[in-house]
């Protein structure tokens, strides 16, 4: 099922050019930058992980991402034309244009490739970059984690805790801790560092 037209359908149903990708397995593939996420869906261009480390939540809405070789408007001044750098691509957390999310606790990401501005507006010029996260359970607690190491002490902690607190209430809550070293270490100066 997904929400492309802002109502539940299945995909084949949806008239939209449509790629999805399930949070279970993007987490099972170790997929969670940017990079990684988009790397494989038809169209789109995702920009370096140090331009824009996460989906939602970044600084410059729909972070650089490039759909169908449209990228950001340079603006060229004059009357109607959008501001310098205006993106093409909008970025939707639970609905929420550019909301407060991550790339993690994901249920799915759906990317529509193609002018979109009838459902979501005007900085849907070149597509959308919908995020769903997971949301609560009411039958029982659940609670998932995922460890990954990598070189230069790169890490990457996350996990989910799921509470129900009654039969219509629940808590989820879902974090993330990242990093790794520089790449580089100065020494202390005996003949083994120079």
């Amino acid at each position: 099922m997904v929400t492309a037209e802002r109502l539940s359908s299945s995909a084949q149903k949806t008239a939209a050019s449509l790629s999805v990708r399930e949070g279970r397995e993007l987490a099972r593939q170790g997929r969670f930058s940017v990079q990684d996420i988009l790397y494989d869906v038809p169209g789109v261009t995702a920009p370096n992980s140090s331009v824009a480390p996460s989906l939602g939540g970044s600084d410059s809405q729909g972070g650089g991402i490039i759909i169908r070789g449209i990228a950001a408007n340079p603006g060229g001044g004059g009357a109607g034309t959008p501001l310098s750098g205006s993106s093409t691509t909008a970025v939707y957390t639970d609905g929420v244009y550019e909301g407060i999310g991550g790339d993690y606790d994901l249920q799915r990401l759906e990317v529509l490739r193609g002018p979109q501005g009838t459902l979501y507006g005007r900085s849907a010029t070149s597509g959308v970059v919908a995020i769903y996260t997971t949301d609560p359970t009411f039958d029982r607690v659940t609670g998932d984690m995922s460890l990954q190491f990598g070189r230069y002490s790169q890490h990457r902690v996350s996990g989910a805790v799921n509470v129900p607190l009654s039969d219509e209430f629940a808590i989820r809550a879902a974090l993330v801790r990242e990093g790794a070293d520089r790449g580089y270490r100065n020494g202390k100066g005996d003949a083994f560092d120079r």
